[in-house]
Order: C-alpha cells, then sequence, then structure tokens
C-alpha cells in the first residue's frame, strides 16, 4: 500500500469493490478512482473470492447481502486463507444495527461503513486502514469488538457470544 503520509488527501491503494448493486460498484469506483485508488470490482461474494486470491488487492470492500456467497460467508473464507488473510476489509451494508456491526467485527472485519455513504467517509476509512501495520489492525478489530459487544442488545448476539 502507498499511504505514506497519514492524513494525505490521495492514497493510492489497490481495492477490490465487492457488491451486487452495479450502481454501488459503479459510485465506489468513480469516487475511489477520484482519489487515485485503483479498482477491481466482483458481483458477488464467489467472484469477489475468486478474484481476491488471483489480484491479491491492498484492500477490500465488501457488501454483506448478496447472492451465491453473503458478505460474511467471503470475510470468513478470506481469513482462513493464508494467502489473502492480512488484506485489510472494510464491510459496507446498508445493515446498521448495532448487532450487525459486531458480526461482522466478529467475523474479521476491519471497518464498517453503512449505505448509503460518502464518498469521503469511504476513502478515510480506506486511507486509515492503509496506514495501519497489519498488528494494528488486528487491536483496531479487537477494541472494535470488544466496543460492540458492550453496544449490542445480549439477546441479540450470535450463540455463545457474551459480554
Amino acid at each position: 500500500m502507498s499511504c505514506l503520509v497519514l492524513g494525505a488527501e490521495r492514497c493510492e491503494v489497490r481495492t477490490l469493490v465487492v457488491d451486487d448493486d452495479p450502481d454501488v460498484r459503479l459510485v465506489c469506483r468513480v469516487a475511489l478512482t477520484s482519489f487515485g485508488h485503483e479498482v477491481l470490482t466482483a458481483r458477488d461474494g464467489e467472484e469477489g473470492l475468486a478474484t481476491a486470491l488471483r489480484e491479491r488487492p491492498d484492500m477490500i470492500v465488501l457488501d454483506i447481502m448478496m447472492p451465491r456467497k453473503d458478505g460474511l460467508s467471503l470475510l470468513r473464507d478470506l481469513r482462513a486463507d493464508e494467502s489473502v488473510r492480512e488484506i485489510p476489509v472494510v464491510l459496507l451494508s446498508a445493515l446498521a444495527a448495532s448487532t450487525d456491526q459486531l458480526r461482522g467485527y466478529e467475523a474479521g472485519a476491519d471497518g464498517y461503513l453503512t449505505k448509503p455513504f460518502s464518498p469521503d467517509d469511504l476513502n478515510g476509512a480506506i486511507s486509515h486502514l492503509a496506514s495501519m501495520s497489519s498488528e494494528e489492525r488486528v487491536q483496531h478489530r479487537n477494541e472494535m469488538r470488544e466496543n460492540y459487544k458492550r453496544w449490542a442488545p445480549a439477546k441479540a448476539r450470535a450463540p455463545g457470544v457474551s459480554a
């Protein structure tokens, strides 16, 4: 990744956007390209996994609700594969409840944005994660997961998850 200056407006990151909505893919492509990113796209989780394994992007932006393979399943597959497990992943979803965000962080997300989103927020999340080391991202992910465990209603958590 080439985010050499923290807070730089342009952060050239090779980003894979996985979303079943062509309009979201287009908005992400146009926005991220304008910020200097190279953008790859995939239409669903299965195509996203194949593209991630083949292309090894610097960052992945991932929808949750998709056909063939949902985003959380794809994220778990990415975290289980040693060749791509260190790629930062930002979930971009219409699921906005704290319990949904907890599930995202539990699956291995490094960031979570809700739709509708602003291009600046998306670029900011990518730039922030790109500026972190792998160890810092894991620490951030763990902190976010613990925060959402406190915020999510206990009855809505996944089985076996306690505060």
